[in-house]
């Protein structure tokens, strides 16, 4: 898989968020080519969406509700998504570095619940001697589909408010990584409920991605 730096426009780029705020781990991967879903099929194109309410910075900004910020084709292959920047920050990057992939990513999807699925992507190999003993190289996130609408949310660790989740064995462990609390989900179903109870209890999605016919 590719490195998942990539463009703010692009649908994982906003797991940069996730560097400042913690995020869900784990050192092996829990979505694989043997269990994955692909709720797009190969060739959707993706109209983007930011959320301008979900954040302090939107406000301060003047901007209010969803704005659109870009369009995205996705092909799918070996149960990969891959994720393209068509228009946009990251499509403007990507004529500026010819045959880069500065404007494209890399997941995976798991449907966990009826139109809810988990999201995974890789953080790629630490350089030898870098990075701490513990891989943490694969990052969660989540997406409601709703129709023709997909919805897109962060998953944060909440590193006082996700202990409930350890003692019920939803998660392994809880660890500062990366100098962040970082969760470790110890299996697809927990982080299921992890994430059935985040969309319950009224987190709002960070982006909206419109199936464009």
């Amino acid at each position: 898989m590719r490195n998942w730096i990539m463009p703010a426009q692009t649908l994982m780029a906003s797991c940069l968020v996730l560097l400042l705020a913690g995020c869900f781990a784990s050192e092996q991967p829990l979505i694989t080519g043997d269990n994955a879903d692909n709720p797009f099929p190969d060739g959707t194109r993706l109209a983007e969406f930011s959320n301008c309410d979900a954040t302090a910075a939107g406000e301060l900004l003047g901007c209010k509700g969803y704005r659109q910020t870009g369009t995205d084709t996705l092909s799918v292959k070996d149960g990969i998504a891959t994720v393209r920047a068509e228009t946009g920050i990251g499509a403007t990057v990507n004529k500026m570095l010819p045959g880069s992939t500065m404007s494209e990513v890399d997941v995976r999807f798991k449907q966990v619940a009826p139109g809810l699925y988990a999201i995974q992507t890789s953080l790629g190999d630490n350089p030898p001697g870098t990075g701490p003993e513990k891989g943490l190289f694969w990052t969660y996130m989540m997406m409601r589909r709703d129709g023709d609408s997909a919805y897109f949310y962060l998953l944060q660790c909440e590193k006082n408010g996700d202990h409930a989740y350890l003692r019920s064995g939803a998660l392994i462990g809880i660890v500062d990584y990366m100098l962040q609390p970082t969760c470790e989900p110890a299996s697809l179903d927990g982080l299921a409920k992890i994430m059935a109870d985040r969309i319950a209890n009224g987190q709002a999605p960070d982006k909206r991605f419109d199936i464009l016919r």
